[in-house]
């Protein structure tokens, strides 16, 4: 007699973190910090990394009138795919989990922008991983998951990030955080 195919539940990825190992040290990836917002079976994985600065605000980048209330904002590498799209997100906390809206419009940045109830960011970009691709990824420990630290969005935004994140999950983590630029030239 056949047995239907086991279905292996997903792991709880959308809206936590993944950080990347230290062996990851190619230029995209190299000390990522991940915001998942997308991990289907189907469909795939995706999220915005959250610590790769561009150096350029939005005004560097958008000249519209229309958005000179967002002019300082500083916009982040979100990820290969689609890297030449400017994406506004919020990001906010709903009891302890970190939600993202991946669909805001300039209008309603500008209004969060003075609002404040959530933190506005811009990305170029985002990361995408096919079907299957982040599961063999995750399986041969190239991430890290992590839950958002209710801190998150307050500290800097930057590779100091990566080991804040990674060092509080335990003291494994913690000395894989102190990970230099380059481990071969130890």
């Amino acid at each position: 007699m056949l047995r239907p195919p086991i279905s292996i539940p997903l792991p709880k990825i959308v809206g936590n973190l993944l950080l990347a190992d230290p062996a990851l040290r190619d230029g995209i990836f190299n000390k990522s910090v991940v915001y998942m917002f997308e991990h289907d079976r189907e469909r795939g994985s995706a999220g915005f990394i959250l610590n790769h600065h561009t150096g350029r605000n939005v005004g560097d980048l958008v000249d519209a009138k229309e958005l000179k209330p967002l002019k300082d904002i500083p916009v982040y590498y979100g990820g290969p795919v689609q890297d030449q799209q400017l994406h506004f997100v919020s990001f906010s906390w709903e009891g302890s989990k970190l939600v993202l809206d991946t669909e805001v419009s300039a209008e309603d940045a500008i209004i969060l922008h003075h609002t404040g109830d959530s933190y506005l960011r811009a990305f170029v970009g985002h990361s995408a991983w096919s079907k299957g691709q982040l599961a063999g990824e995750l399986d041969s420990e190239s991430w890290f998951t992590a839950a958002p630290p209710r801190d998150l969005m307050d500290k800097t935004q930057d590779n100091s990030l990566w080991s804040y994140v990674l060092s509080h999950l335990s003291s494994y983590h913690q000395v894989v955080s102190l990970t230099p630029e380059d481990p071969f030239l130890n």
